[in-house]
């Protein structure tokens, strides 16, 4: 899982503390309930349980360096609570490069 090497790598975490994250974090499942009807349970792949007390600084922790990290490619990032969006600025002739600005930075 990407956040446990993300508190791996870059916040020194190993041993206990690390054990810990990983013990709450594997085997998390999610599932979409709609009044009575719910789907079946599928394996968490990223991200932490929505609504767990761990949630809010697992999310500042995993984007840390996000802003920076937008910033590089020249884009704008807007960040508030746990949505995110980037945005470039430029004039309707350099939208193709924009839209290869984006995809780079997102594949990087």
């Amino acid at each position: 899982m990407r956040y446990l090497r993300r508190l791996e790598v870059s916040y020194g975490l190993q041993g206990t503390a690390l054990s810990w994250f990983t013990s709450y974090l594997n085997g998390s499942t999610w599932f979409i309930r709609c009044r009575a009807s719910r789907s079946n349970p599928a394996l968490l792949g990223c991200g932490v349980p929505q609504g767990s007390v761990l949630g809010p600084i697992s999310f500042v922790l995993y984007t840390a360096d996000l802003v920076r990290l937008i910033e590089n490619f020249g884009l704008h990032p807007h960040l508030y609570a746990d949505d995110t969006q980037v945005y470039g600025f430029v004039v309707p002739t350099q939208a193709v490069h924009l839209q290869q600005q984006f995809l780079f930075a997102l594949t990087a």
